[in-house]
């Protein structure tokens, strides 16, 4: 019983030690993302045209048809993550109401945001909005973790090629 605090502190220390060194990787990655996303939204038609005038004409309509169809798996994986992190919010959001937890709502909405991060999500979920909940009340944990339970394993099988 006792080994397992001394596991996790052990974690913890581990964590707190490589911080440091991951900082600039993720300041990095926190200013670049936004901006490269922004450029390609504003320029993306742009860009695309530039890509197709420098491909040789035998190449035209392939490469046409390859940018449509990146362009449309890119916008059904989109409207998957928003769908599934709306199912996630609702779920929550109703689990919480259901068990009497305060701040259903912003727990729903947390858990939906967090939706969209592939692994930590539900381990972010669960620290930001256990203050959000009663004391010592471990039901947060159950409404935060259920619906990604259901939607982590339903898009896994999904991906897996099982429906």
């Amino acid at each position: 019983v006792t080994a397992v605090p001394q596991r996790l502190q052990e974690v913890a220390e581990a964590v707190i030690a490589e911080a440091p060194q991951s900082m600039p990787e993720l300041i990095l990655g926190i200013l670049l993302v936004p901006l490269f996303t922004f450029f390609l939204l504003r320029d993306g038609p742009d860009v695309k045209r530039m890509l197709v005038a420098a491909v040789p004409n035998r190449y035209f309509e392939m490469t046409l048809n390859i940018l449509h169809k990146a362009n449309r798996q890119v916008g059904n994986y989109l409207r998957g993550l928003v769908t599934e992190a709306t199912l996630d919010m609702v779920v929550a959001t109703t689990l919480c109401l259901l068990l009497g937890i305060p701040n259903a709502v912003a727990i729903g909405l947390v858990v939906g945001a967090t939706t969209v991060v592939p692994v930590a999500g539900m381990a972010l979920a669960a620290v930001v909005i256990t203050p959000l909940s009663r004391p010592g009340y471990f039901g947060i944990l159950f409404c935060s973790s259920v619906p990604k339970s259901f939607s982590s394993a339903a898009s896994s099988s999904h991906i897996a090629g099982m429906w």
